[in-house]
């Protein structure tokens, strides 16, 4: 028996059975027969090319966590700021194995800087992925409201506070006095202003009383400031804008004092 013959259909370009209709049953069996046989062979490649790719071994997923986890920490910059085009938030992107080991090594979220405005839930996720690690965080913010929604979730882990810098609104100060705040592992900390203040200044005092690890103070241009530090327990201490009447009072109280940095210190007093 002889297959019958086709002719492309003018209009479709699909093959026709001779002496067929293009919507006859024929003429829709002999399409489906085609088509089902090229789906097949579609689905043999696919399977072929599955196959060649499962069989290549990429070395970097070979990798014990831990020494993944070590890399992953190569690749986090001192300074972190939330991206999802930056470490750690890259490295959940890239496949589902990187993501596990990325969620599960809290030291790839113990650094963060916030700039301008950040969202509350970002904040929270932030520190419960870091987990029980020591917190190295940068505060750069203008906006008193954003300062506020930050310490209020930071102070809750005050006790792992490592490295604490603020950069913030000279009337905000009044937030850092943590003179009732319980700091033990807090060994670096860094206050200035953002040179905001206008009219008449208030003076309010920084505390930090309940750091026994603190060895390192770095005070920027604040007028009329009123630190009251550890002074005896500092080892380093950088002093900007600073008159030499204010700067000796409070060497009088260094007595560990390793290394002094002081920038634009004048005769004039800084009250």
């Amino acid at each position: 028996m002889t297959s019958p013959t086709t002719h492309s259909c003018p209009q479709c370009g699909s093959g026709l059975v001779q002496g067929t209709h293009p919507q006859s049953r024929d003429y829709l069996r002999h399409r489906l027969s085609e088509l089902n046989s090229l789906i097949a062979a579609l689905n043999a490649e696919r399977d072929a090319l599955q196959a060649e790719s499962d069989a290549i071994v990429y070395p970097v997923l070979s990798l014990p966590p831990e020494a993944m986890a070590e890399i992953f920490e190569h690749c986090v910059a001192s300074k972190t700021i939330p991206s999802p085009s930056s470490a750690p938030l890259l490295l959940t992107q890239v496949c589902r194995q990187w993501r596990q080991i990325a969620f599960a090594t809290p030291r790839l979220w113990k650094s963060l800087t916030f700039q301008g405005r950040v969202r509350e839930e970002v904040i929270n996720m932030w520190l419960s992925r870091s987990g029980n690690v020591p917190l190295d965080h940068n505060v750069e913010t203008r906006d008193p409201s954003t300062l506020g929604v930050l310490l209020d979730a930071s102070l809750q882990h005050a006790h792992r506070w490592e490295e604490m810098a603020f950069v913030i609104p000279f009337s905000s100060m009044r937030r850092l006095n943590f003179g009732d705040v319980l700091l033990p592992l807090l060994r670096k900390i860094s206050v200035d202003s953002d040179y905001s203040y206008k009219g008449n200044i208030v003076s309010h005092p920084i505390v930090i009383r309940n750091a026994p690890a603190l060895r390192e103070a770095h005070i920027g241009t604040i007028p009329r400031r009123k630190f009251h530090l550890p002074w005896c327990q500092l080892e380093t201490l950088t002093l900007r804008t600073i008159s030499l009447i204010e700067c000796l009072s409070i060497l009088e109280q260094c007595s560990e004092l390793r290394n002094l940095v002081l920038f634009r210190a004048s005769f004039m007093s800084g009250s």
